[in-house]
């Protein structure tokens, strides 16, 4: 029922990024930090010759994607999910966005960014480097997402359903495994798969 609010929330809210930020938690369970560090040539996978209807992408050190102590691991991606994603890289609106941003218009471009073209995180390898034109007097780790929460989000879910409603974006790994689970014991119910298989 709260993933309900949420969605529709983000719905009447009208911002696409915090959208797909949102259910990139939900149906992929990924942390915020791994999320917001994603960038624009990790939506150029060649999905035609992929069979299944789940991406598997390494992230981690070294690959490009931070995660959580530098742990890699493989997210399990939608692929309709991944096409939403690439639909969304080649908007006008995300490339205005990356026009604006330091760097522009280009595949190492965060995927997500503020209005104004600035990362809503700043990955570990972007931090090492030195930025003359740097004007920020602290890193950029989720910030916009968690005052959007804050100033959007839970006062629209409290208005509209429940007084006390509190969440925050790391909230969203849970569902995300509890979405899982059921799915699977679903498909165990009707002896798809196995209860190991499960």
């Amino acid at each position: 029922e709260e993933q309900g609010w949420l969605l529709e929330a983000l719905s009447a809210s009208r911002n696409t990024e915090m959208t797909l930020i949102h259910l990139f938690g939900l149906l992929i369970g990924a942390r915020i930090q791994t999320i917001l560090t994603f960038r624009v040539r990790h939506t150029m996978l060649d999905i035609d010759e992929i069979s299944d209807n789940v991406i598997r992408f390494p992230v981690g050190f070294g690959m490009g994607v931070d995660t959580k102590d530098d742990k890699q691991i493989v997210l399990h991606i939608p692929i309709k999910f991944y096409r939403t994603l690439i639909t969304y890289v080649n908007s006008p609106r995300a490339r205005g966005r990356r026009l604006r941003a330091n760097g522009g218009d280009n595949i190492d471009q965060y995927l997500f960014l503020s209005v104004r073209g600035a990362p809503l995180y700043r990955s570990k390898s972007d931090s090492r480097e030195f930025d003359s034109e740097a004007t920020l007097r602290y890193q950029k780790t989720g910030q916009g997402v968690r005052q959007f929460i804050t100033e959007r989000i839970r006062p629209h879910v409290r208005r509209n359903h429940a007084a006390d409603f509190y969440y925050r974006f790391h909230n969203t790994r849970a569902p995300y495994g509890m979405n899982v689970t059921h799915l699977q014991l679903q498909r165990l119910a009707s002896r798809e798969i196995t209860l190991l298989e499960a």
